[in-house]
């Protein structure tokens, strides 16, 4: 068996950390009584973790294949516009 290295414990935490920011969003869309603190819960919760999820692929496969890196990038760029 081989021990996990940095970049994967990493990629890990980001994709957990991830998960949990969306499912907190969800949570928030569901317990909210507003329109406008729903659309707040899924817009601020929902880009941070799906921006979390996009970055632990980035980081695991940085030394391999570097145009997922790229793409990566590009992809949170564009979920902040």
């Amino acid at each position: 068996m081989r021990s996990a290295t940095m970049l994967e414990v990493a990629s890990a935490a980001l994709l957990l950390l991830g998960g949990f920011f969306y499912f907190a969003g969800t949570v928030g869309l569901l317990r909210f009584p507003d329109v406008y603190c729903r659309m707040h819960a899924a817009g601020k919760a929902g880009t941070l973790g799906v921006s979390l999820l996009i970055l632990a692929p980035m980081l695991y496969f940085v030394s391999s294949e570097a145009w997922v890196f790229v793409r990566g990038a590009f992809a949170i760029y564009f979920q902040f516009l």
